[in-house]
């Protein structure tokens, strides 16, 4: 399932999903006193010009030095719907970790924040090849799963439209 196909399923709550997972990842990385950056907010100009506008639905993460895992800092984990998580090494040359093998499920491409950052940090001894023929869609509770992380903070919530439009809504 590529990007497109993720916005045909989700509609406009794709994009509130999967900023939700990428806050997600990144509570769950501070909780572990690991520090993430964001490379989409980070280094906009820079992907601006080499790719021109981000994919709103990958997710591209940095390690920064973290006090005691000195060998994260650098590595950059990715999401994207058509291959779940994979990570660089410190090496420019080294293939691809991904978390998800060729035996992958739907629910392997969204696992949970926990799951993503153990993995991340036990060494990257994922798969060198990305999970083929499986999409998001081919199990609901992979898409149930992303969608739980629609964060109501993405461009405009549904709060805020009614809340524009004069109905009183009141957030919880």
């Amino acid at each position: 399932m590529d990007t497109h196909a993720l916005v045909a399923a989700l509609g406009p709550d794709a994009s509130a999903a999967v900023h939700g997972y990428r806050l997600e990842v990144m509570l769950e990385a501070g909780r572990r006193d690991l520090r993430l950056v964001d490379d989409l907010v980070a280094d906009l100009g820079r992907l601006l010009a080499e790719r021109g506008r981000p994919d709103p639905l990958e997710i591209r993460l940095t390690f920064l030095h973290c006090p005691g895992r000195p060998d994260l800092a650098g590595r950059t984990l990715r999401w994207c719907p058509s291959h779940g998580w994979s990570s660089s090494h410190r090496v420019a040359s080294a293939a691809l970790s991904h978390f998800a093998d060729s035996r992958a499920s739907a629910l392997d491409l969204v696992p949970t924040s926990a799951e993503v950052l153990d993995w991340a940090t036990s060494g990257f001894d994922g798969s060198s090849v990305p999970p083929t023929g499986v999409d998001l869609d081919d199990d609901p509770r992979a898409v149930r799963r992303l969608l739980t992380h629609a964060h109501p903070l993405s461009s405009r919530s549904r709060a805020g439209r009614r809340a524009d439009s004069g109905i009183a809504t009141e957030e919880g």
